[in-house]
């Protein structure tokens, strides 16, 4: 790090590379767990090889590495309901335009609700958010359906696998019919203490009224 700063400061870009072939059986663990700590503090990671000695060739396995970003992703999205990494890892742009040529329509619409969700959780419009949430559960339940029909896509396939921890922690707030006070919680369970409030102040009235706990008059 201290050579990285060094480096930055004379306005260079540094770019790590690895070579994960050999050493200790541990010792490929211990590299990664290293290459992510840097990378985190903003080290950029370039070619990730191994050398495959019976076959005489070198191999890039920067597609597996990478796959520490999507599951970082889907943990980000369970807990935060952010959906930004998992966006960068398939190749949208920060602002998701249109989908690159290698994702399904499938796999788009389901990032699409996805990422319609977390911008609508950060403003939190109840008419909006509510929308977004009966998506998400629909596109869900549209992509694990149609996965199980003709699961062929490896990118379907990612997404797969981690969809059950989004669906777990989900799990209260998805359905066609909103329960309000659910998702009230659920803002509180993940942190967005600002959004329950919200939530609190424009739909709690609705809600002991609608129980008959309380009555108001015209006036």
């Amino acid at each position: 790090m201290a050579y990285a700063e060094a480096k930055k400061a004379q306005g260079d870009e540094v770019v790590l590379h690895a070579d994960l072939t050999g050493g200790l059986r541990h010792a490929v663990m211990l590299m990664l767990a290293v290459m992510r700590l840097l990378q985190y503090n903003g080290i950029e990671i370039g070619k990730v090889l191994y050398s495959n000695y019976p076959a005489k060739i070198v191999e890039e396995a920067n597609d597996i590495y990478s796959l520490f970003d999507l599951i970082a992703g889907a943990d980000e999205f369970a807990q935060f309901g952010s959906v930004s990494a998992i966006l960068r890892y398939f190749g949208y742009d920060k602002e998701m335009p249109e989908k690159p040529p290698h994702i399904s329509e499938r796999l788009h619409s389901l990032l699409f609700a996805m990422h319609r969700f977390a911008e609508e959780i950060k403003v939190c419009h109840y008419g909006a958010l509510s929308h977004a949430v009966r998506d998400l559960s629909k596109v869900l339940k549209e992509f694990r359906e149609g996965r199980e029909m003709d699961g062929a896509d490896i990118n379907e396939g990612m997404i797969a696998q981690l969809r059950f921890r989004v669906e777990e922690e989900y799990k209260e707030i998805l359905g066609e019919k909103i329960d309000d006070v659910k998702l009230l919680r659920w803002c509180v369970n993940h942190g967005y203490w600002q959004q329950a409030l919200t939530l609190f102040t424009e739909r709690v009235p609705e809600i002991l009224k609608a129980r008959k706990v309380l009555q108001l008059s015209p006036e």
